[in-house]
């Protein structure tokens, strides 16, 4: 696939000892990329406002039960406490409260500040309703007006969670600057300010002597052991997440290598329990170098903050192994590493090291030994999903989960066997154990990332959008070297439309094909095979830049343009999720994507016209049958600027979807009027 950086060769570890049958890599530096350092002589941009023209909320100290760092998650390290913001000022920003001013230079700015008293740093969470493709939006330190991240539409709505966290900020305040072209219209912003993590014990990447060694005493800096692995202590940060209720946590995560020596894509690997939503997963902000210099030195000048979150790729949930793969969605900075990883069976009696951050506290090694596999919190048995392992230097503590375990200790550049995910393990009790997931048990459902092959990997399967570009997508299906799918967007008219396409692999990453455009038996008419035609509409061009992003190349007629499109539900959907079909009814079929009690899906079929259209709904199971509203949209006609204004929808009829088997279920259409039932299988490419 396309990569951010390339290199030439694999740097790895000799095989030697070790068994071929299992997959392995070793770790691989990530190649230079423009140190920060070099823009520290470039202008810190600011913000230059009035705070009296500010849309400002202030929410009150916490106090009593509401200010300790306690939250319903048991096993995750604790930093910052949730906090809606009143629906007063939703109500408030809903009635046109935001600050709206006109710029010298004809842009459109509006600023809105957020305190939460007594918090020592804080995070802000923005409901993203609408916002235009030509919005941006900085966070900035209302004190100084220090920008500390710069977002345009594309970046703000990626993650298709419905929301955004900004940066972790020193201080009590946050500002948000939103700014438009003098040719946007205000009015199509819609978003609101719906929660605030407050920290009530400072910024976990800002600690000074006082705070280090919050750790228990017995554990041990990387920086004074000589176990500690120089060729993989660069691939382990600390990170913060934020729940859905605004609790933000604290865990360890390791990047890791791929089989691809062409490739330094930044997987990283933690603990489903830390990151297991796409939610959480978008709102990560990473900590690296965070440990000192020297042994016994001053505190870390050298900690780097990522900004950007993740995109959730694959989780083994706490019932297996607690696995979660995940793809940075910005490069890590110079200096880091790629981890090596093993799927290796661990040998009981192996010695064994793991590199953490416990209580959020400077990166540490632990020395130990695997006694054997064994079930989560239980006795070793030989079969379960987990690494009993008990320590023989230092410890583990809350803020370590998610750290990797690694071996053979003493080696330069050790592998990775296992993730942590809880234990009894503690300076004071220090004969207790912990359970690190077994990497060779979570190994199968993220191969296709970590060791990848000709094949086009089935992450690319699924439904893609330009965040930009609401109300069409595009749905695609891998299968070996070849994709196809379904382009759903408008014509040159504004009225709905689809193309189909399927083309083979070309390189590593390109796939070149021709649009088609099928038209058949209309609606409410009998099945006729023989009236279903298709013609070429164009041609498609997809660049397969990683699991989260594919640049697609169009021309449709004498009209050309390009996307961006990211996946349109990130993580993993439930069973029924995928393309469903009547092998007898060519041309048309049905999109799915099952999450929990809901499905959502796209109807492509042939209208009163037999021309080829699409429907989309939202349907909510009733026992085993999901029912919902059919709407069809119009949108700026094909080849004119997309405009979201544009975008209309309207009911055309309803749905019932009941899943029969496995691999068969029973869709009933009413649209416009006609009616048709039939039973669909799982599509797969001719």
């Amino acid at each position: 696939m396309a990569r951010w950086l390339t290199v030439g060769c694999l740097l790895g570890l000799p095989m030697i000892g070790w068994s071929t049958d299992y997959p392995r890599v070793g770790s691989e530096p990530l190649l230079t990329i423009p140190d920060p350092a070099h823009k520290a002589a470039l202008p810190v941009p600011r913000v230059a406002f009035d705070p009296a023209t500010a849309f400002a909320i202030r929410l009150p100290p916490l106090a009593g039960e509401a200010a300790a760092l306690v939250s319903a998650d048991i096993k995750r390290f604790t930093v910052g406490i949730g906090r809606e913001i009143p629906a007063v000022h939703h109500k408030a920003l809903g009635d046109g409260g935001l600050p709206w001013r006109s710029l010298a230079d004809g842009r459109h700015s509006a600023i809105l500040t957020v305190t939460s008293a007594g918090a020592r740093a804080l995070r802000l969470a923005i409901s993203l309703h609408v916002l235009p493709a030509e919005a941006r939006l900085r966070f900035f330190l209302p004190a100084s007006g220090e920008v500390l991240q710069t977002l345009d539409a594309r970046e703000a709505l990626a993650p298709n969670t419905g929301q955004l966290w900004s940066p972790v900020v020193e201080g009590d305040s946050i500002g948000l600057e939103i700014s438009l072209p003098a040719h946007v219209d205000p009015a199509r912003v819609v978003l609101e300010p719906s929660a605030v993590s407050h920290f009530p014990e400072g910024h976990p990447a800002r600690k000074d002597l006082s705070d280090i060694g919050n750790a228990g005493a017995c554990n041990v800096d990387v920086v004074c052991s000589d176990a500690t692995p120089a060729a993989v202590v660069e691939s382990v940060a600390k990170y913060v997440l934020t729940g859905l209720d605004g609790f933000s946590y604290l865990c360890t995560g390791t990047l890791l290598n791929d089989t691809d020596p062409a490739s330094q894509l930044p997987y990283f690997l933690t603990a489903a329990h830390c990151v297991g939503n796409p939610t959480e997963a978008a709102s990560m902000e990473l900590y690296w170098f965070f440990q000192r210099e020297r042994c016994g030195g001053p505190p870390p000048t050298s900690v780097l903050t990522q900004y950007g979150g993740a995109s959730l790729l694959a989780s083994d949930p706490e019932e297996n192994s607690d696995h979660s793969l995940l793809l940075l969605n910005q490069p890590p900075p110079a200096g880091t590493t790629l981890s090596g990883w093993s799927t290796e069976p661990v040998i009981p009696g192996t010695p064994v090291l793991t590199l953490h951050h416990p209580a959020a506290d400077l990166k540490k090694i632990s020395l130990g030994v695997v006694e054997g596999a064994a079930p989560f919190i239980g006795p070793v048995d030989g079969q379960g999903d987990y690494l009993l392992t008990r320590w023989n230097l230092g410890t583990t503590e809350g803020g370590s989960s998610g750290a990797g375990l690694f071996l053979p200790v003493g080696a330069a550049d050790p592998v990775l066997v296992g993730v942590l995910s809880g234990g009894f393990a503690a300076c004071f009790v220090p004969d207790e154990p912990d359970w690190y997931g077994r990497f060779d048990r979570a190994f199968p459902i993220m191969q296709p990332y970590l060791q990848p092959d000709v094949a086009i990997s089935p992450a690319f399967t699924g439904l893609w959008w330009d965040p930009v570009r609401g109300g069409q997508g595009v749905q695609l299906v891998a299968e070996g070297n070849r994709l196809g799918g379904v382009w759903y967007l408008y014509d040159e008219t504004g009225a709905g439309q689809w193309l189909t396409f399927s083309g083979t692999l070309t390189g590593t990453d390109t796939v070149s094909t021709a649009l088609l455009r099928f038209s058949g038996p209309p609606l409410g008419t009998p099945w006729d095979d023989s009236a279903v035609e298709n013609r070429v509409a164009g041609e498609l061009t997809l660049i397969l830049v990683d699991p989260t992003e594919i640049t697609m190349r169009y021309r449709v007629g004498n009209v050309t343009g390009e996307l961006t499109l990211s996946p349109f539900r990130a993580g993993a959907m439930g069973a029924l999720s995928g393309v469903w079909y009547n092998p007898q009814q060519s041309g048309r079929g049905l999109q799915l994507l099952a999450q929990q009690d809901r499905l959502e899906g796209v109807w492509y079929y042939y209208d009163r016209n037999g021309v080829g259209n699409w429907v989309t709904f939202q349907a909510n199971f009733d026992d085993s049958v999901a029912s919902g509203e059919l709407w069809q949209f119009a949108g700026p006609p094909l080849g004119t600027p997309y405009r979201e204004d544009l975008v209309q929808y309207t009911p055309v009829g309803t749905v019932t979807v009941e899943p029969l088997a496995p691999d068969q279920l029973s869709l009933n259409v009413r649209i416009d009027g006609a009616q048709e039932s039939l039973l669909l299988v799982p599509f797969s490419l001719p």
